[in-house]
């Protein structure tokens, strides 16, 4: 044997076999020395080419390689031998002659292919330990470059590495880890396809992965994303949805070694049930629109590479979409989980809008319900993308029973708040009549609240049945511009500031529902016998879907339908009547005020009215034992109203977001100080939430929360504390199911979620038993102002019904695949297609899962200050702590209601307040605070007495203080006094107009008032 250079091309006038950077040689002793030489001369053609771009890749230093350190390569093994080396400064030992039973052209591209897959190792052995050509990570970068350059020759020498991994059982995880030598084609085939999936599915080029690289492949998706999780889980299950591990796995080409890119679709549906008459009654008010009535949600891709590889969504399909009158409008608004981070995989929503014409109402069943499938995909170029289909059914239900509708023009409000139902206080002491030009309140007494509730409803049902006339609900009832806010359970009393001295009234909350007909005139159109429920959820919720046997819990009429409310399952929720605290008999009895016929007297439609005193507040409101009050465990709560009607019962799981026999009202208020300590800028809220149904067969998706962020400020950070659930199981369900996430654990039972604008998803891991009480918390950061108010909207997402089955059809082989070096014959696959519609119409049914939402709560929080915050969250702690001191130890929510009182607390402390002063109470604090009578526990400043001379404003017309002239005696000299609380305001203001002498109580520190009294 010789190595020789004779008959090799002198390309650069260096020698024979000569280039710049590298000397070819060849073996003279192997056959067909045609073949070696001209493979040798076609390496030599190609190399400097391939040296740029390598080197290129890897920013190897320059001087390592040149005219004194040139690369030997050697085509000195026999054909389909594969090739090795030893790292820089040694041979490349290579195959001469490529596989037999090939072209010419193709064993010349077989031996420049094993080229590279060595010389791309030569060079790793240049990044300072960096990369080790003999694990599982180099041996996949070696053969990804070998397939990028040389494509042809790779394919015609191996096989598909990644196919092996994939049909390998468990197809275990090499991306956490690497293995520690390059010989195991599941190992590297694994991190080949891990390879792939950062440079085709999330868009980050060669460059980059090969500079990012440390120990493993999940630290360099970490430094390349900025996402800290474990990309593996969702990586494995994306690979999964396409290419499922209980079929053979086949990649098609041309490259069989990149399966991306692949989406994960699904649909997310909010309004996806539609009855004939709120449809009707839409396009009359509304023009027919549900705006953002579901989404396509894409997983899998970054937004950066969502966009660079031009997926989109293909126009929907399917008997829905094609159904005459209605129209499926693409909104340009896409949601983008993470914005912040745009090369960070993350959930994409594509909201559309469903709008109906007068045509459509012929589509709708004479009666009962019918489905209509609405089919959708994402493709790219043109082609749709693996996994990147998905159905949904739409659910159209005939007209002719009473029934709700959701969206209010007026209120431009969302339809899962709806138009139909309206709470509103009443504060007799103030008004004696609250409802204008409706009957009076003329007694302060939950006696007199029923009373005039049952009153109200008779003058609403005399004087506002017809719909063609005054709407009652946006014209009259009070407090109507801000109907969107549910009640709230810690506001008893409001500040008399028009009495001397001023006095606490009395509240009084009132839940209206307003029922619709629509059908013909007379007794034969009649519902008789609709009953209307009212059900408070303890606290808010995203589980306001039907559920007969926990929260909606009734007894059953001779019909064996609902015939009144109860309590629900562990008083989750409690009913409330008209007619008293126990007033299920009275209210529902043939002709009470919630169980009435309703009749068409003229023209096609009608209006009726329902209703109930929401006593929360009376310690005689007695359940089970207990106060109302002791079974609250929020501050602000869920109210739907149902209609029980035999002739349309409800079925289990239908939501006030779908069906029109629900409607809900619900809206959590908690004000953020500005600019003020961080204690003040912590927004705490309780919630409610049943944990995702046990799957013994562990295949089921959980449930997960879907937290709209809308405007909260990038850099909040939200917590979520569950007692009941370990975070790190929450941790290790979303890794499962997300390609990234920014939930992080903060302690055994509360998980962190950064707000990086968009939208954010939790999983709801599965229990069976009692519901998880929980406490959500917004930290809003600096630079808030006050007058900013942000919205928070938090969906619960389930599964409609489990994604259907899949069909495999086995393709062709089209690849002669043969292991590395040892002639080993490749696996042929399946691809994944879809399954026939039943029915046997041919189509396919399209892949992925179905999503709905099951119930809704939004957070609102108003920015303010201190002097409009304070006397509320005294008020708030009050009570808080009352319940919390009435609950026994083992009551699920104390660990929940023990840190919301740490927080309202601090709060207080924050605002200016002294919560260890504020003793626990039903009724809240004493009027005294709101006057600013304050003891913070140490010695008061200095008292200054006068008459007021001068009351101060801004430039803005807000009140900035005051000066006091010298009293009568002479004892003290005129002050000048700075503040800003209105209830002080008030008090200066009666003081001057009736010349009266005031004495104010200044802090030693900063001056502020800390107790005002009038002469």
């Amino acid at each position: 044997m010789a190595l020789k250079q004779d008959n090799l091309n002198d390309s650069y006038g260096l020698g024979r076999g000569i280039t710049p950077n590298f000397e070819i040689w060849y073996d003279d002793s192997l056959p067909n020395q045609t073949r070696v030489i001209a493979n040798a001369n076609a390496l030599i053609a190609a190399v400097e080419t391939e040296f740029t771009v390598t080197t290129g890749w890897f920013n190897t230093p320059s001087g390592k390689f040149g005219a004194s350190h040139r690369q030997r390569v050697l085509l000195n093994r026999g054909g389909g031998s594969g090739a090795n080396n030893s790292g820089y400064g040694n041979d490349i030992n290579l195959d001469s002659l490529g596989t037999g039973g090939v072209t010419a052209a193709v064993a010349a591209e077989q031996v420049k292919m094993v080229w590279m897959n060595e010389w791309v190792e030569i060079l790793m052995s240049l990044t300072n330990g960096k990369w080790n050509a003999g694990d599982s990570s180099g041996e996949a970068l070696s053969q990804y470059c070998g397939i990028v350059r040389f494509q042809q020759g790779h394919y015609a020498y191996y096989g598909s590495w990644v196919a092996t991994w994939l049909n390998t059982a468990g197809r275990p995880d090499w991306v956490t880890s690497t293995e520690g030598t390059d010989g195991n084609a599941v190992s590297f085939g694994c991190a080949l396809g891990f390879l792939y999936y950062l440079n085709t599915q999330l868009g980050f080029s060669i460059n980059e992965i090969i500079a990012a690289y440390d120990t493993n492949l999940m630290k360099t998706y970490n430094a390349l994303t900025g996402d800290p999780g474990n990309p593996f889980p969702f990586f494995a299950s994306l690979l999964e949805r396409a290419y499922p591990s209980s079929s053979t796995a086949t990649i098609p080409g041309p490259v069989s070694d990149d399966p991306f890119p692949i989406a994960a679709l699904s649909f997310l549906a909010d309004k996806n049930t539609f009855g004939r008459d709120e449809v009707q009654d839409i396009i009359t008010t509304s023009a027919g629109r549900w705006p953002r009535a579901f989404w396509l949600a894409v997983d899998g891709f970054s937004q950066a590479s969502y966009q660079s590889l031009g997926i989109a969504p293909a126009p929907l399909s399917g008997p829905f979409a094609s159904m005459a009158g209605v129209t499926l409008t693409q909104r340009p608004d896409i949601d983008y989980e993470n914005a912040t981070h745009p090369r960070q995989p993350q959930r994409i929503r594509i909201p559309y809008d469903v709008t109906f014409s007068s045509t459509a109402l012929a589509g709708f069943p004479s009666s009962g319900s019918t489905t209509k499938e609405l089919d959708g995909s994402v493709a790219a170029g043109g082609t749709t993308v693996p996994g990147g289909q998905a159905s949904m059914l739409f659910e159209l239900v005939a007209g002719s029973d009473p029934y709700f509708t959701n969206i209010d023009p007026s209120q431009n409000n969302v339809f899962y708040l709806s138009q139909d139902v309206r709470v509103f206080t009443a504060t007799p002491d103030l008004n004696g009549t609250p409802v204008p030009g409706g009957p009076a309140f003329t007694s302060p007494t939950p006696a007199g609240a029923y009373g005039y509730v049952q009153s109200l409803l008779g003058w609403l049902n005399t004087t506002y049945s017809d719909p063609t006339g005054t709407d009652p609900f946006t014209s009259v009832l009070p407090g109507q511009g801000g109907a969107l806010t549910g009640d709230s359970s810690v506001t008893p009393f409001t500040v008399d500031w028009s009495h001397f001295p001023p006095r606490l009234a009395q509240n009084f909350n009132f839940a209206i529902a307003r029922v619709r007909l629509r059908g013909t005139a007379g007794p034969s159109g009649a519902a008789n016998g609709t009953k209307v429920f009212f059900r408070l959820w303890s606290t808010s919720t995203a589980d306001t879907d039907y559920q007969p046997t926990t929260t909606y819990l009734s007894d059953n009429d001779a019909a064996g339908q609902p015939g009144r409310p109860r309590a629900g399952a562990g008083h989750t929720t409690l009913p409330f009547f008209a007619t008293g605290n126990n007033g299920a008999s009275a209210d529902y009895a043939a002709g009470g005020p919630n169980n009435k016929d309703v009749t068409i007297a003229t023209g096609d439609s009608v209006w009726v009215y329902y209703g109930c005193f929401l006593n929360v507040y009376d310690g005689g409101n007695v359940v089970d034992g207990r106060p109302v009050q002791q079974w609250l465990n929020g501050t602000h709560h869920c109210l739907v109203a149902q209609i029980a009607y035999d002739d349309t019962p409800l079925f289990t799981g239908e939501s006030p977001q779908s069906s029109d026999k629900l409607a809900q009202r619900n809206l959590q208020v908690t004000v953020s100080d500005n600019p003020g300590p961080a204690e003040t800028h912590r927004v705490p809220q309780t919630f409610d939430l049943r944990p995702s149904a046990p799957d013994p067969t562990g295949t089921a998706r959980p449930d997960e929360l879907m937290i709209d962020w809308g405007r909260v400020p990038t850099g909040s950070t939200a917590h979520i504390f569950w007692p009941a659930v370990q975070a790190q199981e929450v941790l290790d369900l979303a890794d499962a199911l997300y390609a990234t996430h920014t939930l992080k654990v903060v302690d055994t039972n509360t998980i962190a979620c950064e707000v990086t604008g968009g939208v954010s998803y939790i999983p709801i891991p599965a229990r069976s038993g009692d519901n998880f009480a929980g406490l959500f918390t917004v930290d809003l950061p600096v630079g808030i102002h006050a007058g900013e108010e942000y919205s928070i909207v938090v969906r619960r997402l389930t599964d409609k019904e489990a994604p259907p089955p899949v069909e495999i059809r086995t393709l062709p082989a089209n690849v002669n695949g043969k292991g590395k070096g040892k002639g080993d014959k490749g696996v042929t696959v399946a691809e994944l297609e879809g399954t026939k519609r039943p029915g046997g119409d041919g189509r396919k049914r399209p892949l992925g899962g179905w999503r709905v939402v099951t119930g809704t709560f939004q957070v609102t929080i108003p920015v303010s200050t201190p002097d409009h915050m304070l006397f509320a969250e005294e008020n708030t702690l009050a009570i808080l702590r009352w319940r919390l001191l009435n609950r026994p130890l083992t009551d699920r929510w104390v660990p929940v209601l023990k840190r919301l009182v740490e927080y309202v607390a601090a709060r207080v402390d924050g605002l200016g307040g002294d919560a260890s002063s504020i003793e626990p109470s039903p009724n809240g604090v004493p009027i005294s605070l709101a006057l600013g009578d304050r003891d913070h526990g140490h010695e008061h400043g200095r008292v200054v007495r006068g008459k007021v001379s001068e009351v101060r404003y801004d430039c803005n017309g807000a009140f900035e203080g005051l000066v006091l002239g010298a009293c009568a005696c002479g004892c003290e000299k005129g002050h000048a006094v700075r503040s800003c609380s209105r209830g002080i305001a008030r008090i200066v203001l009666r003081a001057l107009r009736h010349d009266l002498t005031v004495s104010l109580v200044l802090a030693h520190e900063g001056g502020h008032v800390e107790r005002i009294s009038v002469e």
